[in-house]
């Protein structure tokens, strides 16, 4: 919750916070990364999704991007495993844009 306080986060993208957070849980990550590390993947998966643009507030952070990359690589592996008729083109879209928007974070970060 430090983390969200700290980035002055709405509290719609704190609800998809704890939701990534939650989905975490059925993959490994847990078991390979301090929560801390999970905690800033989670909130950078909810602001791509969200729109929301908190690369600034990264680049203050004294953390491991690169740990951050793999665990969002992880959730976002996880989101493209779920199978779910009904959401399936509206889950494809949003894929592509945290894909996109990724791929970019990555270039520019390195």
């Amino acid at each position: 919750l430090t983390f969200v306080e700290d980035a002055s986060l709405s509290k719609s993208i704190i609800h998809t916070c704890w939701t990534v957070v939650n989905d975490s849980y059925l993959t490994d990550l847990s078991l390979l990364y301090p929560p801390h590390i999970i905690a800033l993947g989670a909130i950078y998966v909810a602001c791509i999704y969200k729109d929301v643009n908190i690369r600034k507030w990264y680049d203050t952070m004294n953390v491991n991007l690169d740990e951050i990359k793999s665990v969002v690589r992880q959730l976002m592996n996880l989101y493209s495993e779920f199978k779910s008729p009904e959401a399936e083109k509206k889950r494809n879209s949003s894929l592509n844009v945290l894909n996109d928007r990724l791929l970019t974070y990555i270039r520019v970060g390195q």
